[in-house]
């Protein structure tokens, strides 16, 4: 029977430095500040990953834009010259936009942008769009982002006049935000309409944007968008690969469960999973207590409730909870293989989907939204099918040893992503952490572990983690690994190194 898999590994680099007194009980993610010297760290830090990744045969990196972080968590503002210049220093590696922020950017400018990177690089930067959510960043270029509806207003505006730029010789646009070409006299004649120049060469642009809603997932529908999923609990990564499968369906775009979509997961390579679990954990709970703040725990309780919605849990969550969740992978490689609108929106574009860091219950409501929302804008796919899947990962020679590791990066990531509301895991009823009657606390790595958000243990226990999620979507080709916060750049190269020697080949074939 033939039958898609996993095909191209990715991992993702938000371009942190490397932080010292990492973990919960570490420095305050808000008492973080360093000089513009460490800042500049990232650059070469990303040129050396890049390059290891390159020999090693994974597929692409993917870098994410953020401004003004004098706590270090995220230091790349402008990811097209990244990428640009990561394409000099590489031979075939990719290089993903995860994601360049839309409000932040004129479209037309993103749009030219682009067209050069595309160009000039033979269609090796990959496109990615999203809505942004740090007030600090979006409200001080100018553009909404507490207020939530202004800002996807303005969104799909910039989204309409960027594919015109991309797909049309010659375009006008006239609405709400953007009058373009405004109605001016040039060279004695009546402007009326505009060329961009250059157009990319690869067209249509394959674009990419992460699923962080019911919304977003109907839009990349609409849009034929890529789908990108990270660090979901399995619940909720469960979810959202279905939703974003049924979005495109409705769209007219029938895709596989998983098709067109990236899935990423943290992912610590070791002997045992208590030796991956125990070398990743600081930085797992270092990236935890910057991100969990934002929201950025996308599990789910036993019961299905989405952490930090009423009765889910609310707290950072642990390396343990990644694992539970399946969002992070800890251990040998063995172990490690084992919203609707928004995705409606993806599915009518024919955007593809990056789903990462989710609860299982969660993943799987995404993915078949994904899938729904497809099929309704006339692009049928199969469940996991046009998307990244996206996971914790840290390998050891036992689970013990992985989880020990680990959860000090985890915990420091969730204690930043937490009070964004970053926490995609669903509770034994379904509820989504911190919905009514679910978890509201920030995760800890046993938690992920639960929620099938982490995989941390020997490889063995790795692969048996992976691939329990890969058989459940027949369309799912593409999977990433997070790089917790807190964990050394030396460290991470190791576990790319033993990921890349004894988990991928577990998938090839």
């Amino acid at each position: 029977m033939d039958r898609s898999m996993i095909k191209r590994f990715h991992s993702l680099y938000v371009g942190q430095i490397e932080l010292e007194n990492i973990g919960l009980s570490g420095t305050p993610a808000d008492a973080r500040r360093y000089t513009n010297a460490r800042f500049a760290e990232v650059f070469w830090t990303a040129k050396d990953i890049a390059q290891e990744m390159d020999a090693l045969g994974y597929y692409a990196l993917w870098t994410a834009e953020h401004h003004f972080q004098h706590e270090g968590y995220e230091c790349f503002p402008n990811l097209i010259q990244l990428s640009l210049w990561l394409a000099t220093q590489t031979k075939r590696l990719k290089l993903g936009c995860a994601f360049n922020v839309v409000p932040m950017w004129h479209p037309v400018r993103l749009a030219e942008d682009y067209a050069m990177a595309d160009i000039v690089t033979d269609g090796r930067v990959i496109m990615g769009v999203g809505r942004g959510y740090h007030s600090r960043e979006v409200e001080s270029f100018g553009a909404p982002v507490i207020d939530q509806a202004a800002n996807r207003e303005l969104f799909e505006e910039q989204i309409e006049l960027m594919l015109k730029c991309f797909n049309e010789e010659s375009f006008s646009h006239h609405g709400k935000q953007y009058d373009v070409p405004p109605p001016v006299e040039y060279r004695g004649y009546q402007l009326r309409e505009i060329t961009c120049v250059p157009r990319p060469k690869h067209l249509p642009v394959e674009i990419w944007m992460p699923i962080a809603s019911s919304k977003s997932i109907d839009y990349m529908a609409s849009k034929n968008f890529k789908a990108m999923v990270t660090l979901n609990g399995e619940k909720i990564l469960d979810d959202v690969v279905k939703a974003y499968r049924d979005a495109c369906a409705k769209h007219g775009r029938p895709k596989k469960l998983g098709e067109d979509m990236i899935w990423g997961a943290g992912i610590y390579l070791a002997d045992t999973p208590e030796e991956a679990k125990r070398r990743v954990e600081p930085s797992h709970d270092e990236r935890y207590k910057w991100f969990a703040p934002f929201g950025f725990v996308r599990y789910a309780d036993e019961h299905g409730r989405t952490w930090g919605t009423p009765g889910a849990p609310a707290r950072v969550p642990n390396l343990a909870d990644g694992i539970a969740q399946k969002a992070w992978f800890c251990g040998p490689p063995a172990h490690v293989i084992d919203g609707s609108k928004s995705i409606d929106y993806m599915a009518s574009k024919n955007f593809k989907a990056m789903v990462t860091l989710n609860g299982e219950k969660i993943l799987d409501d995404v993915v078949k939204a994904y899938r729904d929302a497809c099929a309704k804008h006339g692009r049928p796919k199969k469940l996991g099918e046009d998307m990244i899947w996206g996971a914790g990962i840290y390998l050891a020679d036992t689970r013990e040893e992985a989880k020990r590791r680990v959860e000090p990066s985890h915990d420091e990531r969730y204690k930043w992503f937490a009070p964004f509301g970053f926490v995609r895991y669903a509770d034994e009823q379904g509820r989504t952490w911190g919905t009514p009657g679910a978890p509201a606390r920030v995760p800890n790595l046993a938690d992920g572990i639960l929620q099938k958000a982490w995989f941390c243990g020997p490889p063995a226990h790795v692969i048996e983690g992976i691939k329990s999620i890969e058989a459940k979507y027949p369309g799912l080709e593409d999977f990433m690994i997070h790089w917790a916060e807190g964990l050394p750049p030396k460290e991470f190269k190791e576990q790319l190194r033993w990921f890349a020697r004894e988990v991928m080949p577990a998938f090839q074939g």
